[in-house]
């Protein structure tokens, strides 16, 4: 959790994509495979991910986002319900 509120917390929130950037020129002569930084309400869960693909394969890189997704939404519901589980 951050100890960031208002607009320090949107400020340090931007790092994560500018340290994608920073990624992708790193990465410049790589075969680009796509890229992604998403930053859920409140900064919890925040994914990010370059893919380095010689294949360049949009439908791998597609499969992996939404997995990525599927096991954010596993882990909030985890998450629910243990802290309903006895709850007031």
């Amino acid at each position: 959790m951050s100890t960031l509120t208002g607009t320090d917390e949107k400020l340090g929130l931007e790092v994560h994509f500018t340290a994608m950037a920073e990624r992708i020129i790193h990465n410049a002569g790589a075969d680009f495979g796509g890229a992604f930084v998403i930053v859920a309400p409140g900064g919890d869960p925040i994914m990010e991910s370059l893919v380095l693909d010689p294949k360049q394969d949009v439908a791998h890189f597609f499969m992996l986002l939404s997995t990525k997704i599927q096991q954010a939404l596993e882990e909030i519901k985890q998450r629910e319900a243990r802290s309903h589980f006895g709850g007031r």
